[in-house]
């Protein structure tokens, strides 16, 4: 017989982080979604293509974390940045990029961390994980 106690360590929610994806291109969404989906720890919310779309999907699904093209279109001009820190400030931003030299740049305009496309995908994973516990 489960008792109010056990029924609630049933129900609790796992340590973990939710993930919303941001990328233009459906081929790298299609790719991230499949590497994560399995993983311990790691919710998929409902991914976006557009800078848009990323303020509207930040803002219905609260996600702990965005992994976020740096070369989304619209994602560092009309105060987009601006407008996901100010409605989500412990929003985390990991910048995807197929240019590694954008790196300096993304770190610069508050992103927490940063993964090259052209990377293994052990390394989003290596960033995830470190992420996962961090609220």
């Amino acid at each position: 017989m489960a008792t109010a106690g056990s029924a609630r360590k049933l129900n609790a929610r796992p340590q973990g982080v939710k993930v919303l994806l941001a990328d233009d291109d459906p081929h790298v969404r299609s790719a991230v979604r499949l590497l994560l989906e399995d993983e311990p720890g790691i919710s998929m919310v409902p991914d976006c293509a557009t800078a848009d779309g990323l303020v509207e999907q930040v803002a219905s699904s609260r996600p702990d974390v965005v992994l976020v093209d740096w070369d989304l279109p619209g994602l560092r001009s009309g105060g987009v940045l601006l407008r996901l820190r100010a409605g989500a400030p412990s929003l985390r931003l990991v910048a995807l990029s197929g240019r590694p030299e954008q790196r300096n740049e993304a770190l610069r305009a508050g992103a927490v961390s940063f993964v090259s496309k052209v990377d293994a995908p052990e390394s989003l994973l290596r960033v995830l994980r470190s992420l996962r516990g961090v609220k």
